[in-house]
């Protein structure tokens, strides 16, 4: 294929591959594929038909992978090398699959070896599983690493079984051979191995604990997931093929996970991109402007969390501690408090690893903007850049935005100097309208050239930038308009006229009645 991606549809590529991967002492190919000496001996000088050519006539399209499938020489070889007990594993081999073997030539084509569940120790003696990524060059690199609950298989979610397996190389080779289904990444919101480990970088995607095959509890956003995050940043800074150097880059979930796990200061953290995120989880994303987000998490928790788990999911009841803490200072350590056991809102002081956050100005749930520019705001590194970014999903795969990401890890974890510090810091996205936007460069945040207005409410129009008087003062304001007909109610209603006269109303169905004072006038009830 000479390099080129594009030629694993390559039928004959495709059946000698699966065929080369097939014959390996063991069924996982991490560390390459090493096959027994008597394999050789044992196919012999049968003849193998890796093309299956199509029918010349043009009567017929052959489908060449199935005929090699279906093809009774390989069926022979394999029982043959089955008996003969060639390989480790358990049970009889059977033919490697087309996606599962392009998707291993593909990484090799590109130099990229893929290591999966990887066990990491934590320090409280438990463990989490990751999936590493690295150049296949001899050589020590930076590495970007990140934390969720989502599952680190392609795409999302976990693998279990021989089935998921397949089902994720399949995604996986659709990705890669097309992309039919429009992914925008290889997993869900972290960086693209195929984008930054032939440019130099190990890539591990770790599962916090309790989500995929890892033990424990899943607490969301709680200390737990910031102790294994910032334990496998610093497992990540001492491995032999590492340079000491870790940053940190995800979207959403694993961009708030970014700042939790920076807070308890992680030796080889060194910088951090985080798309879409939040600091304060009380204000910007359980209780947004005071009132609880509840139609966003049963959905989360189901479609997101849920599904990612292999076997029975032990998931803290987030949904129902959030319901019982209306206040930021319910209480601090079971929730929002810095060393909370979900949601916590970390603790920034002290914080000044170099960090590029982005605000992002649409999200169904109204996450992600106020507290990308409060991550910006409150972490106090002498080193930091804010975007505000619309289409923030698309973009942070856009071959623009890798190469920015690139050039910052290339600073902060390569030492490079390539200027990327030198632009202005803040780069925001302003609305022109039909989905169009202009671009703005500014030096600092807020804006200082920015005007405050004061802007007055007022019952007759929308709003107004001087005060208006007031009828009493409550500050009501007589709407500009000619007085409305007074309606008279029937007493069976829940809607009543009120006497001015009359010092008491009684409401039925109450057991006592609601005493307010004099009315000025008569008014309606609602």
């Amino acid at each position: 294929m000479d390099g080129d991606v594009a030629k694993l549809r390559d039928p004959g590529l495709t059946n000698i591959a699966r065929f080369v991967f097939t014959l390996g002492r063991k069924n996982i190919r991490d560390h390459g594929t090493q096959i027994a000496p008597e394999v050789h001996d044992i196919i012999g000088r049968r003849h193998i038909d890796f093309r299956h050519d199509a029918d010349f006539t043009g009567t017929a399209a052959a489908d060449k992978v199935q005929a090699f499938t279906d093809d009774p020489v390989i069926a022979e070889i394999l029982r043959d090398l089955n008996e003969a007990g060639v390989f480790e594993d358990t049970g009889p081999r059977t033919l490697c699959t087309p996606a599962n073997a392009r998707n291993e030539v593909r990484r090799n084509a590109m130099g990229i070896l893929r290591f999966r569940d990887v066990k990491i120790p934590l320090h409280n003696g438990e463990h989490v599983l990751a999936d590493v990524f690295r150049p296949a060059r001899p050589g020590t690199y930076p590495v970007v690493i990140s934390s969720g609950p989502y599952g680190k298989a392609f795409n999302h979610h976990s693998i279990a079984t021989a089935a998921d397996l397949e089902e994720h190389e399949l995604m996986e080779d659709g990705y890669f051979c097309g992309n039919p289904g429009g992914q925008p990444f290889e997993n869900h919101e972290t960086v693209n191995t195929a984008s930054w480990v032939p440019d130099g970088y190990a890539v591990v995607r770790t599962d916090m604990p309790g989500a995929g095959n890892n033990p424990g509890r899943l607490a969301p956003w709680g200390i737990a997931g910031a102790e294994a995050l910032r334990d496998c940043i610093d497992w990540a800074g001492v491995q032999p093929w590492s340079n000491g150097n870790v940053g940190t880059w995800g979207m959403s979930y694993l961009a708030m996970s970014q700042h939790q796990a920076a807070g308890l200061q992680p030796k080889h953290l060194k910088a951090m991109i985080a798309i879409g995120t939040d600091v304060d989880l009380y204000e910007e994303v359980a209780y947004n402007g005071g009132i609880f987000n509840e139609q966003f998490w049963p959905v989360w928790k189901a479609n997101g969390i849920d599904p990612a788990v292999v076997g029975t999911p032990d998931i803290a009841d987030f949904i129902q501690t959030l319901k019982d803490s209306p206040f930021r200072d319910t209480d601090p350590d079971a929730v929002f408090g810095p060393r909370a056991d979900v949601f916590m809102s970390p603790d920034l002081t002290d914080v000044t690893v170099p960090l590029w956050a982005v605000a992002a100005t649409t999200h169904s749930a109204h996450f992600h903007q106020l507290g990308g520019s409060n991550a910006y705001l409150a972490t106090p590194t002498a080193n930091k850049k804010l975007d505000l970014w619309d289409d923030w999903f698309q973009k942070s795969y856009a071959e623009e935005t890798v190469a920015a990401h690139k050039a910052f890890f290339d600073h902060w974890l390569k030492g490079v100097d390539n200027g990327i510090m030198d632009v202005p810091p803040v780069r925001l996205e302003i609305r022109s309208g039909n989905g169009a936007a202009h671009i703005l460069h500014e030096n600092e945040w807020p804006i200082a050239r920015t005007e405050y207005r004061r802007w007055y409410l007022d019952a007759s129009r929308a709003q107004t930038a001087q005060p208006q008087e007031s009828d009493s003062s409550s500050g009501w304001r007589r709407p500009n308009r000619p007085p409305r007909r007074r309606r008279h109610i029937r007493p069976r209603s829940r809607w009543f006229l009120l006497p001015a006269e009359r010092p008491c109303v009684s409401i039925p169905h109450r057991p006592s009645p609601i005493r307010t004072p004099p009315a000025a006038r008569s008014s309606a009830l609602r």
